[in-house]
């Protein structure tokens, strides 16, 4: 019987919690601001991984002119790239930022990410068929060509499976626990304004 009279009164009580911006951004701070941090140092190293990319394109592109420019030029475009969405992210300091606004940026970097994943995957699909058209024409009439063409098809695949696994593990991993922690928070704003 006491168990039924405390829920009647829990229901009955019309009780409101105070929540103020700083509370709000601790339950952010556990997961979301980790987790934006954790992306700002991946811009960081993407930035680096670049220009280490730019210094090994001559030794391995060299032969094919074409092929040299068009990577070369395309890793220019990444570091630029690269360094606008580093200060994006540091610009906007997500824990200075309203819960609103810092939701609206991050929906909007996470479409730039979905943007630059499908770039970069039609980007590859055309280096490839331009490297391998290079790199297999010359082996077309050998008894070789089989070979290297399997070659190729399995190390450009490889390829392929490692930039997409690292863009799961890098971005959308961390983009989960950002998602999670701002839901957490919407659910609790909603729950105070009720």
């Amino acid at each position: 019987m006491d168990l039924d009279n405390i829920k009647k009164t829990w229901q009955q009580t019309n009780l409101k919690s105070t929540v103020d911006d700083c509370k709000i951004r601790k339950m952010l701070d556990n997961k979301g601001q980790s987790a934006f941090n954790s992306i700002m140092r991946y811009e960081k190293y993407g930035i680096i991984g670049l220009v280490v990319c730019m210094l090994v394109a001559y030794p391995l592109f060299s032969e094919h002119k074409l092929v040299f420019y068009s990577y070369l030029i395309t890793c220019l475009v990444g570091v630029i790239w690269q360094i606008y969405k580093f200060r994006l992210m540091k610009n906007a300091n997500i824990a200075e930022l309203s819960i609103t606004k810092a939701a609206k940026f991050y929906y909007q970097y996470r479409g730039m990410i979905v943007k630059e994943l499908i770039v970069g995957c039609v980007w590859f699909f055309f280096f490839i068929v331009l490297f391998g058209y290079f790199e297999l024409a010359p082996k077309w009439n050998t008894g070789r060509f089989q070979y290297s063409l399997m070659a190729f098809i399995i190390s450009m695949s490889i390829g392929l499976l490692v930039g997409l696994v690292l863009y799961r593990k890098l971005y959308w991993a961390h983009f989960k626990k950002i998602e999670k922690s701002l839901e957490e928070v919407e659910d609790f704003e909603r729950d105070n304004h009720n």
